[in-house]
């Protein structure tokens, strides 16, 4: 943030929480907040605004006048909507309530720009009256993020093959939209002419007009612009805008071409030569139809980067091919052909940067790379392992693996997830997931392997304490509890008959405790035979939104302190699915249950049944603690806690969500959460409807 934004809401908090300072009425907030970097809004409960500071003409390019007379909604991007309006929701429900968002939104050029905006609910204030909102521009911040993402995005692509014809497919297929509305790539061939490899664009009915365009080039001598040029200088290109008097050379040079370029809607064009050791090899192009969109230096050295990278793996892909072939031919090039493998391994598997162990090895079993990863972990450097047995690192009584291994490898069969035992060096074992996969040469022949091996030891230790205590519970506790509670049925027989009110009032509240054990005692019952792969399901078509109505009556009567409300959106159209309707109100139950514990300062929790497309979806939100976000992809996890002070005051084991989300995926549905801490939780359950057979 820099020191104008910080100024800036410095004094629109001040602005807006000490009441006897009227806003925009204070000389200095008044200076702030008009001359500052970040605008300043005011609007009412349906985004319509009131006021707009001057620097709403800098950062979206309105007057404020003109922007005043717009609705915000009407400037957020699509694909943001939904999420924007629902935060705004949440701002209007809570008075004096702040949040940050991110999204894009119109500017006046027609241009979409990244905006970080805080919105404050300041409409119960007598002197405010408004949504007050203040933001700034954040698309050059985004951008920067995009394109990193997509570097790796690239990268991730360059490991996954040696086949440069699917490698350059999917590359061209991740420019688009990103950088360009439509993008070639092209190679040389081995007679040095040019050849279309690939070709992607943002409506995929108009790629057969790039691969025309591209034809009316092929073979030509000399281009004024385009690949042709590209391959003959060497050089990037860059036209930032594209007009009638660009393209008219190009209208003289090939007549044939100009229609095309028309249709396309050429508005900004960059290329960039793909070279290995000063030699052109290919070329790649971006090219723009969107009138926003004009490419500058900036973004022509990102195109160089990209062609420098793409350049770097054909090359290993053309080498190791070739050392390949001279294999076949000559068995004097081993050397050589190893050291291609051992380039296309640190290359594919990017090695330095993982976590995991990874090692290269032929079908004899000899080691041919390894990481410093695998260093860590089984203690030889890189210079003792390469070239030596991997059975260095395997048991005595374990090395039969290997030949299932090597056996699976020559058959093109990948190895995941596979759980074993090795050696370090210093004689310690240890436990590791191997992932194997075969490598291939050029012509599809298995000639070795890579292995990714994960250590796994606490994992192992953690997961056998947990299995020992699910596997007591339910051989252990069943029985006495289930005795229990037929002994206090009895009981509660006798103290009827005897009219004893007060042992009758004692019962009832051991009944409702033993009630609870057997659930917990159920879930780890449930839990045990999920793991064994043994649970049970039944498939019959059922209403999906009685069966929420039944378990809502149902916890109802447990509560007193919370209100259970539902809100069916076609009360007068069933909700029908297909699947276990006692396994499914185990989902609700536990979620209407979680709801009321971990919101003791609220009273109510809202229950929501719709149709969504071809699902049928069911949302429980309460009013509680929320869930960090950092712990939304982990709360699904067997015996998965969160580890904080104000949480750890709600007891459990961590499995109720598991078992809730193995039931959903068991039912080919899927489960989703959304939460913030402090403000609450919501839970998606998403079911496919049950469509009868015409």
């Amino acid at each position: 943030m820099t020191i104008e934004q910080s100024e800036s809401q410095e004094a629109l908090h001040a602005a807006t929480n000490n009441h006897h300072i009227l806003p925009f009425h204070d000389r200095h907030f008044r200076a702030l907040i008009e001359h500052g970097s970040d605008v300043i809004l005011l609007s009412d409960q349906h985004g319509n605004y009131s006021y707009a500071s001057p620097s709403i003409q800098r950062v979206l390019g309105y007057t404020p006048e003109e922007f005043i007379q717009l609705n915000g909604f009407s400037l957020i991007h699509p694909d943001d909507l939904p999420s924007q309006t629902e935060a705004f929701e949440r701002l209007l429900a809570t008075p004096g309530l702040s949040d940050t968002q991110q999204f894009r939104t119109l500017h006046k050029d027609s241009s979409w720009r990244w905006i970080e905006s805080t919105g404050t609910n300041l409409l119960h204030e007598p002197e405010i009256q408004a949504i007050v909102t203040n933001f700034h521009n954040i698309t050059v911040r985004k951008q920067i993020e995009e394109r990193q993402h997509l570097l790796s995005q690239i990268s991730n692509l360059f490991i996954s093959s040696l086949d440069h014809q699917i490698t350059l497919q999917d590359v061209a297929d991740l420019m688009v939209p990103t950088l360009a509305d439509y993008c070639r790539i092209a190679l040389i061939d081995s007679d040095n002419q040019v050849k279309a490899i690939v070709a992607s664009h943002i409506d995929p009915q108009k790629i057969s007009l790039v691969q025309d365009l591209y034809e009316q080039y092929k073979g030509r001598v000399s281009a004024t612009h385009g690949i042709q040029t590209l391959l003959k200088t060497g050089q990037p290109e860059l036209l930032s805008v594209v007009t009638e008097e660009t393209i008219t050379p190009i209208g003289q040079e090939n007549p044939a071409a100009l229609p095309i370029i028309h249709t396309l809607g050429l508005q900004s064009y960059m290329g960039a030569p793909l070279l290995v050791r000063g030699k052109t090899i290919g070329a790649i192009t971006f090219s723009s139809v969107q009138p926003h969109r004009h490419y500058t230096g900036n973004d022509l050295n990102f195109a160089i980067e990209i062609a420098r990278r793409l350049a770097l793996v054909l090359d290993n892909a053309r080498l190791y091919q070739e050392a390949q072939e001279e294999l076949v031919e000559r068995k004097e090039t081993e050397e050589l052909l190893k050291r291609r493998e051992e380039e296309h391994y640190r290359l594919a598997a990017i090695v330095e940067s993982s976590n995991d162990a990874i090692v290269g090895k032929t079908l004899e079993g000899k080691i041919t790379s390894w990481n410093h990863a695998a260093e860590l972990l089984f203690g030889y450097s890189a210079e003792e392992a390469i070239g030596q047995s991997i059975i260095m690192i395997i048991p005595p009584e374990l090395r039969y693996e290997e030949d299932t291994i090597i056996g699976n490898l020559r058959q093109g069969i990948r190895i995941q997830h596979f759980e074993t035992v090795r050696v370090r060096k210093n004689g310690t074992r240890v436990n590791v997931s191997l992932s194997i996969s075969p490598v291939k040469d050029s012509s599809g022949k298995i000639i070795g392997a890579a292995k990714i091996a994960r250590d796994i030891t606490q994992q192992k230790e953690i997961e056998q304490r947990k299995d020992d205590f699910i596997s007591m519970a339910s051989h252990e506790l069943k029985t006495p509890v289930t005795s229990i509670k037929g002994f206090t049925q009895l009981l509660v027989r006798r103290f009827q008959r005897l009219g004893d009110e007060e042992s009758l009032r004692f019962l009832s509240r051991m009944d409702t405790q033993l009630n609870k054990l057997t659930k917990l005692i159920g879930d780890l019952l449930d839990l045990s035979k999920i793991q064994a792969g043994r649970l049970e399901y039944r498939e019959e078509p059922f209403e999906l939104d009685q069966l929420v109505e039944e378990v809502i009556e149902n916890v109802q009567g447990t509560t007193s302190t919370h209100a259970l409300v539902l809100d069916i959106s076609a009360p007068e159209q069933h909700v029908r699915v297909l699947g276990d309707r006692d396994r499914v109100g185990q989902i609700f139950i536990n979620l209407l249950t979680n709801a009321i514990k971990y919101s003791p300062k609220a009273d109510r929790v809202l229950i929501q049944v719709t149709q969504e497309g071809d699902n049928a979806v069911v949302r429980v939100q309460d009013f509680g603690i929320g869930i960090a976000p950092d712990y939304h992809e982990h709360i699904f996890d067997r015996f998965y806690q969160i580890n904080e002070p104000d949480v750890k005051t709600y007891p459990g084991l961590g499995i109720g969500l598991y078992i809730s989300k193995e039931i959903v995926e068991q039912h080919h549905g899927h489960i989703k959460v959304s939460s913030k801490k402090g403000e609450g939780t919501t839970f998606a359950v998403f079911l496919p409807l049950f469509h009868e057979e015409a």
